[in-house]
């Protein structure tokens, strides 16, 4: 088990899983004012201002989700594949040294109030678009039926198509 690629650089690497919520936070993603502790924005600064830190990067935990293929909707249960998705900060790839094998990984830029981004990993971006360059593609993280048409996020008046912007590689 040792020799196994598991997709990412283990060495030099420190991990650990902050639970935001006992402080508050409901999410990880957004701060409000009420909410004075420091946000995760301000975690990673520090961090990176450490001696000998090269990169830091944070992970949601996993949501799984049914994914709609933009023009491949076609109601059989088959056709809709089932994936975990997690939200990462700009910089989790490149601590976690994982490899980038198209396009772009999420930047400061693709915030909540942003049109949605996803990197895919290479295995779903095979399953979603075989024989086809997934980058400018757009998924739905959900199910959509043929004729429904993608809704817009209440919160934030933002298409729920994501649109695919990069493959990293698979990760075990």
């Amino acid at each position: 088990l040792t020799s196994v690629d598991r997709g990412f650089a283990p060495e030099h690497l420190l991990t650990a899983k902050l639970d935001f919520s006992i402080s508050g936070f409901t999410t990880w993603v957004r701060s409000t004012e009420t909410r004075p502790q420091v946000t995760l924005r301000q975690l990673l600064e520090r961090l990176k201002g450490q001696p000998g830190v090269q990169s830091v990067g944070a992970i949601s935990d996993k949501a799984g989700f049914q994914v709609t293929v933009e023009n491949h909707q076609t109601g059989v249960e088959a056709d809709y594949p089932r994936a975990s998705f997690q939200g990462i900060t700009p910089d989790y790839f490149r601590a976690m040294g994982v490899s980038l094998l198209r396009g772009r990984t999420v930047a400061e830029t693709d915030t909540l109030e942003s049109p949605r981004v996803v990197v895919l990993s290479e295995s779903l971006a095979k399953r979603c678009f075989p024989n086809q360059d997934p980058v400018g593609k757009r998924i739905y993280l959900g199910r959509l039926n043929p004729g429904q048409p993608g809704e817009l996020d209440h919160w934030t008046n933002v298409s729920l198509w994501t649109e695919v912007i990069g493959v990293v590689s698979d990760v075990k």
